[in-house]
């Protein structure tokens, strides 16, 4: 798998360098292929640019005082609402906690405004399958007979990053933006990609690839460098987008549409070192900060037949739910797309065939909510994990927020 790193926000250029691990050996080893044998290249120094006062105050803000939005459903599945703060109970790993804050609130908040980004994926994806997508979306806007009731932007990922429209009303405006995206999908070689290589400089070869006779080999390994190169451009693609919605007020609810990254598990690659477990953790620790910290519901968006062509199920990512307190429990998985929604509070919509029906399910959310925060007393050491949970003392009511954060000293 990945070795990566990022430490906090993004405020100014970062220069990483990672490591693509090594890929389980399949039969018996033989002699490396001769365009196989060059040694790696070492890994590029980690050079940060140093945080000013303004910006580790924010930090540590942000760290200790944790907002939730909160949606509080009934038995039927609708949005319950007329609740106060006496209503309401936040548990800390279990802990009652004192409530700072509790605001009431409806997608049209003017004191608290909501924006939508619906993301288009054509890093993973083909290109059948990415055109589906987009004619989902256009289906969706056109339904609205041109006026939205929140300001929704249309972001494309593509082997150059996420690039994001800007926010409209305007559901005319959007169906122009997306007749004009390219329909291009990800080519597995991007050797001359410069988002890639611009974030991460030190690209390494594969180091011990598998070796046969047979002339398939190649390509098995063109498909795990692939799967490595997807998996990195994803989640540093999400973070951005989060660091970005940091600074942008309000609740942002993303729905990616497709099945997500690969997972980097399987007979395909070794079992990771402590390194890569470590910096693994790191990612995890910090993608679930940002995310929190940029008050964004992460909804994920596919059909059955979106999966099955990933060779996947509905629930795939159930194995990888379970929380990760320590580096030696990281694993790639960790950081699927429908791990992160569900951590995050937003839904993983899979069941339909109907995208453009999926898209308002999720959207649901912004009709009505609750956002309290409380005040997190400092861990015992950096990025501990604590449970989240928030009770209503009302029967038959269910909650949905963020599941977990990872606290700071």
């Amino acid at each position: 798998m990945l070795a990566l790193r990022w430490s906090g926000t993004w405020s100014g250029p970062l220069f990483i360098g990672f490591a693509l691990s090594s890929l389980a050996q399949q039969t018996t080893p033989a002699s490396p292929a001769p365009e196989q044998s060059a040694k790696p290249a070492p890994n590029a120094t980690v050079r940060l640019i140093p945080r000013s006062d303004e910006e580790r105050q924010h930090t540590s803000e942000a760290s200790h005082h944790i907002i939730l939005n909160v949606l509080v459903t009934d038995p039927s599945g609708k949005a319950v609402t007329g609740l106060s703060q006496d209503d309401f109970t936040i548990l800390d790993n279990g802990q009652p906690q004192k409530i700072s804050s509790f605001r009431p609130l409806t997608g049209n908040a003017k004191d608290q405004p909501l924006h939508v980004i619906l993301l288009l994926d054509a890093v993973n994806n083909s290109a059948r399958n990415f055109a589906s997508e987009r004619k989902a979306v256009e289906k969706f806007l056109a339904q609205s007979r041109g006026s939205l009731p929140w300001p929704i932007a249309i972001a494309h990922f593509s082997d150059f990053g996420a690039a994001v429209s800007p926010p409209s009303h305007d559901a005319n405006a959007l169906l122009t933006y997306l007749k004009n995206l390219p329909g291009d999908v990800h080519q597995s070689d991007s050797a001359g990609d410069p988002y890639n290589h611009e974030l991460f400089p030190g690209l390494r070869s594969p180091g011990t690839l598998p070796t046969t006779a047979q002339p398939r080999t190649q390509k098995v390994n063109l498909q795990w460098e692939d799967q490595n190169q997807r998996f990195l451009l994803s989640i540093t693609a999400l973070n951005k987008i989060a660091v970005q919605q940091e600074d942008v007020p309000g609740r942002v609810i993303v729905i990616w549409i497709g099945p997500g990254w690969p997972l980097l598990s399987g007979p395909g690659f070794l079992p990771d070192t402590p390194e890569v477990k470590s910096s693994l953790f790191d990612h995890i620790a910090d993608l679930s900060t940002e995310i929190r910290v940029a008050q964004m519901t992460l909804d994920t968006v596919t059909t059955p037949d979106l999966l099955h062509s990933d060779g996947l199920n509905s629930g795939y990512y159930s194995p990888f739910m379970t929380p990760v307190t320590a580096s030696a429990q990281a694993n790639a998985a960790d950081l699927a797309l429908p791990v992160l929604a569900t951590q995050s509070g937003g839904q993983v919509l899979d069941d339909s065939k109907d995208i453009a029906a999926e898209i308002a399910a999720g959207l649901a959310d912004a009709d009505s909510w609750y956002a309290l925060s409380f005040e997190s007393t400092p861990s015992a050491q950096p990025d501990e994990y604590r449970t989240l949970q928030v009770k209503v003392n009302k029967p038959g009511l269910t909650t949905r927020t963020n599941t977990a954060y990872y606290a700071e000293p």
